[in-house]
Order: structure tokens, then C-alpha cells, then sequence
């Protein structure tokens, strides 16, 4: 959740750089996302967004979604990609308000809850997750 936006309206300095081979990042203790390079791509293995309960998330005694989500990556060559069906890119404007995209460990990330959410309701905003085919080629 974004906590305040402002515009200001003088130059400020700002850095473009890489992190550990990556272009993206989070920042400050919200977790943004943050990508430099406007090729930023996230694919999953196979079309199904569908998240397979127990496998993808699991519930709590009160009904809620826990943090885990869908498996995506940066790296469409990574071997689980291939073993799902191939490579298939998330359209990230797709993704709709209530997830959020979360880095686990290297080119490794998941859809998750960006809040406290139900199990209907996550359901619903993963539906809303578009993919497209990939070719194979990097």
C-alpha cells in the first residue's frame, strides 16, 4: 500500500543502477517495486494463473490467504518454467489493485495479497491476471 504521493515541482538528482544483475529492486520498507529497465518481464510457467490452493496459498483458520502466492520469474529459461508448459509472460498492468508482486529469492517472485484478503476476493483478483505466450528466445 502506497502511503502518500506528492508531486514536487524542482530537479531533483536521481540514480539509475543495477542490482545484483538485476534492474529491479524494492524500496523502502513498503516493498515497492522498482524496475529501470523498461524490458522488466515476469513469466510463469504455463497459462494458468489459476492459484491451486494448498500448492499456491493456503487459508487460515479465520478464512484468510496467507503471504504465499503464484510463482513467476524473470528468467523464462528457468528450468520449473519449461516443466509447467513454457514460458509465459504476466502482463503486469493486468495485475489489479489488492495483489502485489513479491521478490522471494533471485529471479524468483510471487503474486500475493497486498492485504489482509479473503480467499473468494484473492480468487477473483488472480482471474484478472492476463498472460500471453512467449517464444523461448531471450
Amino acid at each position: 500500500m502506497i502511503g502518500k504521493i506528492q508531486k514536487i515541482d524542482t530537479l531533483l538528482r536521481v540514480y539509475n543502477f543495477e542490482v545484483s544483475e538485476n534492474h529491479n529492486y524494492f524500496v523502502s520498507n513498503l516493498g515497492i517495486l522498482v524496475h529501470n529497465d523498461c524490458n522488466f518481464k515476469l513469466y510463469r510457467g504455463g497459462s494458468s494463473m489459476k492459484p491451486r490452493k494448498g500448492v499456491d496459498y493456503k487459508v487460515d483458520a479465520d478464512g484468510f490467504v496467507n503471504e504465499k502466492g503464484i510463482s513467476i520469474n524473470t528468467d523464462k529459461l528457468d528450468p520449473n518454467i519449461d516443466k509447467y508448459g513454457g514460458a509465459w509472460e504476466v502482463d503486469l498492468s493486468s495485475i489489479p489493485s489488492g495483489l502485489k508482486i513479491k521478490h522471494t529469492k533471485g529471479t524468483h517472485y510471487e503474486i500475493v495479497p497486498a492485504r489482509d484478503m479473503k480467499e473468494a476476493e484473492f480468487l477473483e483478483l488472480m482471474s484478472k491476471v492476463a498472460v500471453k505466450r512467449s517464444n523461448t528466445i531471450k
